[in-house]
């Protein structure tokens, strides 16, 4: 039955597409009004809104004198909540020549009639004072929509001429909404040949030539897909339905395939040299003159001399430029090093067989001595420090041979390593006494952090202004807490140099009177609150996505109290905690523990927290949540002190 179905929707998109993009784009109409069942009503209802129709096309339009992309974008949606009434209230198109649109028309339909209507002549566009003057040819533009109420309907279409003929191309189907009549096509010349592959979802691609208009329709229907919530501890983007395409053949010249991997490495040896002689000068004088290398250093030491000079003098630089850069500057000091190329995680699962160019979008260099890599665009990140959106991931690794008098690349797949826990800590010891009326617990504060919590503050430091410092401040010397008094503080290795070198150290004097309160003649002391705010998974629905957390990391907190003359703690038994993602904590992966005991009138905390794997299954997501949830929980926790 699924089979016929699919054939039906096959043939009936097949009649839609031949007339949707064409030398006259006037062709392609809207059609009837977009409905809903009350069944999908009920099904919908919790969403801000449904798209009931999403027609994707692409048309490459080929001739004698000229060829073209054509694109055809026909999407309808309706309104379910008032907060879906706030974010869709316009349409938007972003970075785009407007002029390349050879039609557009949008309208809002209520109670199955139509209320407004639209062209591409009420487009306006948006202007961002605080940016530099945008390019007249891409801006982005939108079409508002001032009444739309819940239970509208949102159609649009927009057929334009794309500026360049791709031959590879990612597309997502839907998102966090639900989403019904899907149609992906390709229309090309029939000596043209695509590979289009669907992820996340299970449908076929269909091949088909329609002899007499010598075109070749490769199209995906499908009926409906239900939304990828946006889950806690979880990457939505990489769980929706994908097409992946890249052009494969063109019979033209023969059956072999195009756009492969083997011939992608091919070319990119020579992409990634630096050969425009006014830039190798450039290069040259005020780059590499400005290096003191010596080569009796360690690798590292060499590699972070390079680094810092490069992430400051090449910041906002094309990808492109940088990889010739860094290439040629490595290449000078004979430096041995791989070229990585990956995916981010977050957005797509990297696909090793797939085989063509569409995967490798991120850029890395590896240098197998140290087994270390540099990420050029992570101005924020410095060797040693992985991407964490890349960390973990499959990639494709290329090296350098020669074969004769000729260097190329050789290649080979392999896996970006994770950074230990211990690459990313946390550490608190907190000193703390009681004023003498025992209001407020006064003391010190030094909190000890690295790695991807602060590289971001530890590469920008010497920019902030006074505010950005204050802010530093609040985030990390408070402990979240709005009673918190800072003051005499002091901040240690704050320089790019530090990045996964040191951790970032605040050390000052902190005071707080939330923490501490009077019940009868009790001490009611909050010490939940000083190990900092802790995030909860919050599950109001069955969990759908698995918990992939983006590093690796641990976290100790050590509070000390001293017991105010005259007071005891309440039974320390009961205060002790111990959560871990295993019955047997040898085996734990992640883990929250704190221990409390009593010296010499002074109460101790010891407080311990990591985590040690990056992804668990859907069937083991009770097992991290009741670590995550036990630390958050662990925020409410108050001792006792009775008087004796």
């Amino acid at each position: 039955m699924k089979k016929i179905i699919i054939t039906i929707g096959f043939f009936i998109s097949l009649y839609i597409v031949r007339g949707q993009v064409d030398i006259n784009p006037k062709d392609y109409h809207f059609g009837e009004l977009p409905t809903t069942t009350e069944a999908e009503d009920l099904q919908f209802k919790d969403y801000q809104s449904a798209t009931l129709k999403h027609r994707y096309l692409l048309y490459f339009h080929l001739t004698k004198t000229e060829a073209q992309l054509w694109e055809l974008k026909h999407i309808a949606y309706k309104v379910y909540t008032q907060e879906g009434v706030s974010k869709l209230n316009s349409i938007n198109f972003s970075d785009i020549d407007i002029t390349s649109f050879k039609q557009f028309e949008a309208r809002v339909i209520r109670n199955n009639e139509i209320i407004h209507e639209y062209n591409q002549n009420h487009f306006v566009k948006i202007t961002n004072q605080e940016e530099e003057e945008e390019e007249e040819s891409l801006a982005t533009y939108e079409i508002k929509l001032p009444d739309l109420a819940v239970g509208d309907i949102v159609e649009f279409y927009g057929i334009r001429i794309r500026p360049e003929l791709n031959e590879m191309e990612t597309y997502y189907l839907h998102g966090d909404v639900p989403s019904k009549d899907i149609d992906y096509t390709i229309i090309m010349p029939d000596h043209l040949k695509p590979h289009v592959q669907l992820y996340n979802s299970e449908y076929p691609v269909i091949d088909s030539i329609v002899t007499h208009l010598d075109l070749r329709y490769t199209t995906i229907h499908i009926p409906f897909l239900p939304a990828i919530p946006n889950e806690p501890f979880a990457h939505p983007d990489k769980y929706l339905a994908r097409v992946e395409y890249n052009l494969a053949y063109n019979y033209s010249y023969g059956n072999q395939r195009v756009n492969t991997t083997k011939y992608f490495v091919n070319n990119f040896y020579e992409l990634s040299k630096l050969s425009d002689p006014t830039l190798t000068k450039i290069v040259k004088k005020e780059l590499i003159k400005q290096l003191k290398i010596n080569k009796k250093d360690p690798l590292e030491q060499q590699l972070r001399t390079i680094e810092t000079l490069l992430k400051r003098e090449l910041y906002g630089v094309n990808k492109i430029i940088q990889l010739k850069i860094y290439s040629y500057i490595l290449d000078h000091f004979k430096i041995n090093y791989e070229i990585v190329l990956t995916t981010d995680k977050t957005k797509k699962t990297f696909d090793k067989n797939f085989n063509g160019f569409n995967f490798y979008k991120e850029i890395l260099f590896y240098f197998p001595e140290i087994d270390q890599y540099i990420a050029p665009e992570y101005f924020a990140l410095r060797l040693g420090l992985t991407p964490a959106v890349l960390t973990g991931n499959e990639a494709l690794f290329c090296k350098k041979a020669k074969i004769g008098k000729t260097e190329l690349f050789t290649y080979y797949f392999g896996t970006i390593p994770v950074p230990k826990k211990t690459t990313t800590i946390d550490n608190i010891v907190l000193s703390l006494d009681f004023s003498s009326d025992l209001k407020t617990l006064y003391g010190k504060i030094k909190r000890e952090t690295s790695g991807y919590l602060v590289s971001f503050i530890q590469a920008n430091y010497d920019y902030f202004e006074i505010e950005d410092r204050e802010q530093l401040v609040e985030e990390l010397m408070t402990l979240s807490s709005d009673g918190s008094l800072i003051s005499d503080e002091t901040f240690t290795h704050t320089s790019p140099q530090d990045i996964g070198v040191h951790p970032l150290i605040g050390e000052g004097s902190i005071s707080n009177s939330s923490w501490v309160r009077m019940e009868g003649d009790d001490l009611i002391i909050s010490v939940g609150e000083m190990i900092g705010k802790q995030g909860k998974i919050e599950s109001k629905q069955s969990r759908v996505l698995p918990v992939e957390r983006n590093y690796l990391s641990s976290y100790r907190r050590s509070i000390s109290i001293a017991i105010p003359q005259g007071y005891r703690v309440d039974d320390l038994a009961q205060y002790q905690v111990e959560i871990y993602d295993n019955d047997d904590p040898q085996k734990a992966k992640a883990a929250f523990t704190a221990h409390f005991k009593v010296e010499n009138d002074v109460l101790k905390v010891e407080c311990i927290e990591y985590y040690d794997q990056l992804y668990y299954d859907i069937e083991a997501y009770p097992l991290i949540e009741r670590v995550v949830n036990g630390a958050a929980d662990f925020n409410q926790l108050k001792v006792r002190l009775v008087k004796k």
